[in-house]
């Protein structure tokens, strides 16, 4: 492996020392065996290292792609206390919690090809569910939808409408897209999960003479632009 390391710092002339390069290997290769991965499964030359970067960059971004297999044990303790609190009102979080551990179970396995950008989604995919679990938490128990106060904050001036518009509600930011078209308010939730690292859910409701309808989920848009339907 050393000829191979060799190769790639005369090839890319990085910022950092030839014997922090081997560092940068065996700490990739400690924790790849910690979580019980094969580090073959990534290509160190092209996904693991940014050759443009130092050394302590670089660490970093080794850790970061290890921390998505991290957040397993506390993803399983949430999942168990959200049941405690009731499986069929939290149905829609323990679905997306049982999705992300498949993902990260496939990230594994070695069902998946090992890559930084598929894992960084995940990782802020995780990011964002782990928040969104821990504002339930922090508010107990949730008395009908999440969006109660966002419901309860619409401007009066919509009570001018006289007609029956689609509204739909972006929760990841707190926010209600006015929109009569789906495929426009995916597309501002689009750039938002972009420019904000973070999912959006995108729930369908219907307002007339001010007054709006209980939210039902429609889509979810993350970051790395995937659109869920539901």
């Amino acid at each position: 492996m050393e000829d191979r390391l060799k190769k790639w710092y005369e090839k890319y002339k990085p910022k950092f020392s030839f014997l922090e390069l081997k560092k940068l290997y065996e700490y990739f290769v400690r924790l790849a065996y910690e979580h019980g991965i094969d580090p073959q499964a990534f290509d160190f030359e092209q996904d693991v290292i940014d050759w443009s970067l130092d050394y302590y960059e670089n660490k970093r971004r080794i850790e970061e792609i290890f921390g998505v297999f991290e957040a397993e044990e506390k993803l399983e303790k949430y999942k168990e206390e959200l049941k405690e609190r009731g499986e069929e009102k939290y149905k829609e979080i323990l679905r997306r919690i049982n999705r992300v551990e498949s993902e990260i179970k496939s990230l594994k396995e070695g069902l998946r090809k090992l890559n930084i950008e598929s894992i960084i989604a995940l990782r802020d995919e995780i990011r964002n569910l782990i928040r969104f679990i821990e504002e339930i938490f922090s508010i107990g128990e949730i008395e009908g939808t999440p969006f109660k106060k966002v419901i309860g904050e619409i401007d009066e001036t919509f009570a001018r409408f006289d007609s029956e518009i689609i509204v739909y509600v972006a929760k990841g930011l707190n926010y209600v897209i006015y929109e009569k078209d789906l495929e426009k308010a995916i597309e501002i939730a689009k750039e938002d999960a972009m420019n904000y690292k973070m999912y959006i859910e995108i729930y369908r409701t219907k307002l007339r003479f001010g007054k709006m309808t209980e939210p039902k989920l429609v889509a979810v848009v993350y970051p790395n632009g995937k659109v869920e339907f539901y």
